[in-house]
Parts: C-alpha cells; sequence; structure tokens
C-alpha cells in the first residue's frame, strides 16, 4: 500500500515538471503578449466631414475626400503623415473639379479613393439616381480633371465580365492603387484586373456571400475576406477572416477576428477591428492576442465661440459639443508600427446671433501599436 501522505511531494513535483515542459513546448505564436495602442497625436482637420482616406505613393501625405457634413460640395484635401500640416487650403478644396460628384453616394470601406500607378488621385463613385458607377481622375497638385486608362465597372462592364451578375456596382470593393476590385455576387466574389479588364478568378462563397466583407492588402498580394459566424445575430461580432493569395485564388491563413469590420496592417500582422460606433481594438491575428478597447468619443466640450465666424456665443442657453467623432476610415503607417484615423465632428452646430454656428471639428488622429510578444 502506498502511503498517500508520503507520495504528495512527489506527486506534486511529478505535475509540476509537466506543466513546466507543456509551457516549453508551445510555439512561439501562442506565447501570452500584449498589444499597447496609444494616441500619439490628434490635428484639426476643418469644418468639413472626412467621407474616404488614402496615403499618397511617397506614404508622406494622406488625402481626405471630405463632404459639407453629408451635403454638398465634395472637396480634396492633404495633409502631411508627420505633423498634421494641411497641404490644400481650405477654402479651396478642389471643388471646382468635383462638380461631377452632385447626387452621388460612396462608402470609405470601397475603398473610393486612391492614388493610381500614373500618380493621380481617383475617385470612384455611384449615381444616386442611376445606381451606376462613375469614375473622377484628378492632378493632386491642381485638382485638374484627366483621364483614367483603367476599366470603369458600370453596370454593362459587369455583366459582360460576370455571367448572370446578379449584384451591383454599389457593392464592388477596390484595392489600394485601383488597379483591383472584388464585385460581390449573390455566392461568390470575382476578382477583377481593371489593367486589363479581364476577371482574374472568383471564390465561392459557404453558401452565400451575406456577412461577408472583402478587402485588399495594400500590397495587392493578398484579399481579405471577413465573415460573420452569424450575420443574422446583430449582438454577435464574432468573425473568421480568410486570406487569400490573389496570384491564384488560394486560400493561405484563416483567423478568428472580433469585427467584420477590419484593417489589416501591411506586414499582416495586425487588424484594427471596429466594434460599434463608439470602440475598436487592434488584434494580433497570429496570437489572437487583442489590445485594450480603444474608446472614440470624448467628453463634450462648453462651447463659448462659433468656429465658422470666430464670433462669440450670445444668448444665455450654453451649448456644448457631441463629442461622438464617429471613425469614418482608418489607414496603417507604412511600417505597421501605428495608423491614423479620420474622425468625423458630423457638422455639429446651431445658431447663435441669427447665423448658423459650428461648434466642432473633424480630426486626424495618430496611434502607435506595439506588442511586448
Amino acid at each position: 500500500m502506498i502511503n498517500r501522505f508520503c507520495s504528495r511531494p512527489f506527486l506534486t513535483l511529478f505535475v509540476l515538471l509537466a506543466l513546466l515542459f507543456a509551457a516549453l513546448a508551445q510555439p512561439a505564436s501562442a506565447q501570452s503578449t500584449a498589444i499597447t495602442v496609444t494616441k500619439t497625436a490628434e490635428y484639426n482637420i476643418g469644418l468639413h466631414c472626412p467621407v474616404s482616406a488614402t496615403l499618397d505613393p511617397t506614404q508622406t501625405q494622406i488625402w481626405l475626400l471630405m463632404d459639407n457634413c453629408g451635403t454638398e460640395p465634395y472637396g480634396l484635401r492633404g495633409f502631411k503623415v508627420a505633423d498634421g500640416q494641411a497641404l490644400v487650403d481650405d477654402t479651396n478644396m478642389f471643388t471646382d473639379g468635383m462638380s461631377s460628384l452632385k447626387a452621388s453616394f460612396m462608402d470609405a470601406e470601397a475603398v473610393p479613393l486612391a492614388f493610381t500607378p500614373d500618380g493621380m488621385l481617383d475617385l470612384i463613385y455611384n449615381d444616386s439616381t442611376s445606381k451606376d458607377t462613375h469614375n473622377l481622375h484628378l492632378r493632386a497638385d491642381s485638382g485638374n480633371v484627366a483621364t483614367s486608362s483603367l476599366t470603369l465597372l458600370t453596370k454593362d462592364k459587369l455583366a459582360s465580365l460576370i455571367l448572370a451578375f446578379a449584384g451591383t456596382p454599389a457593392s464592388t470593393v477596390y484595392n489600394h492603387a485601383h488597379t483591383l476590385a472584388v464585385a460581390i455576387d449573390t455566392a461568390s466574389f470575382h476578382i477583377l484586373d481593371l489593367q486589363t479588364g479581364i476577371q482574374r478568378f472568383q471564390i465561392d462563397a459557404q453558401p452565400k456571400t451575406l456577412g461577408s466583407f472583402p478587402s485588399f492588402s495594400v500590397d495587392g498580394k493578398s484579399l481579405y475576406i471577413a465573415t460573420l459566424n452569424h450575420p443574422d445575430d446583430i449582438n454577435d461580432n464574432s468573425t473568421v477572416l480568410k486570406i487569400y493569395s490573389l496570384s491564384d485564388g488560394k486560400l493561405l491563413q484563416s483567423y478568428p477576428v472580433p469585427s467584420s469590420l477590419l484593417w489589416v496592417s501591411p506586414d499582416g500582422r495586425y487588424a484594427a477591428a471596429q466594434l460599434n460606433d463608439t470602440d475598436f481594438e487592434v488584434v494580433e491575428l497570429a496570437s489572437g492576442t487583442l489590445s485594450p478597447i480603444i474608446k472614440i468619443p470624448e467628453a463634450p466640450q462648453k462651447v463659448t465661440i462659433c468656429l465658422n465666424t470666430g464670433l462669440p456665443i450670445g444668448g444665455d442657453v450654453p451649448y456644448y459639443t457631441q463629442g461622438d467623432l464617429p471613425l469614418m476610415d482608418l489607414t496603417w503607417l507604412p511600417d505597421s508600427s501605428g495608423f491614423l484615423t479620420v474622425n468625423s465632428y458630423e457638422g455639429v452646430g446651431g445658431e447663435s446671433n441669427n447665423m448658423v454656428c459650428v461648434f466642432d471639428y473633424s480630426r486626424l488622429r495618430k496611434y502607435t501599436v506595439q506588442s511586448d510578444g
């Protein structure tokens, strides 16, 4: 008979050794890490509202498509990444060359704004009446309109490229140079080459594309498709991110992620995930490690001066900023050390002395991402 009291120390030692060896045997990617996301700068980007963002070919400037906070006119503004210094005067904003954008709509998730290989700013948008696709090609130094050589994915063009296509031009998503696009059909994704005007391949969805959100890697080598696990449950944001090779459509990797609205870093290590209107976080894809939640809003501030006129606010009733500042777009820095967000003040204002009074301004925020793993 074994004396259980005498054998306990040896059993404990055996268990501890087993746990130690098991821990040492774990792969490096499974080791516990911590991700820290820090806001390092915030810049005033004016009294218009950002719609979409893109980096210039030198990766030192960020250009923004702006509107008059839900109304026309549209315009473009550029800022230096290093210090947020404006490149285009706020009163100009290249509005003259953008008159064709009247009665149009676009979504930042579709990547409507990009610098094409010829160095031009390219804007793809949809007409509110016909729902068809249009294009505006501009010189970034002057705003002058130029002609694009890239394929424009109109209704007719999509129908000619994809047999029995049942999707819409508005659901098409573009890469960061507007040289590739993915058209979303009811049960398949179609990768289209805009330089050659042909379809590269298609990826079949299981069972449908409902709840799936495609995007492209910055280098144009990978296609990301984020699919909600339960698209019919509005309270469940859990998602699977699948990564495909753009050379042959081969599935390369799959990761669980916390949201379907993602921006993957250029090195493929991280993804910024928007959770809702007020929160987002960063996930390290290989390990699944999450950063602490980053809050988007700021506390409302008392308003004493109308920003559009510079005049003090009259009357006895105090006014406050809204403070929501929703995230409109996110752009990773080229070295994946952090990212920039563009946040809209949504045109919040009121009336003072019988004049329109703007309370707040839109923001360009800079964040760093650090991991101890």
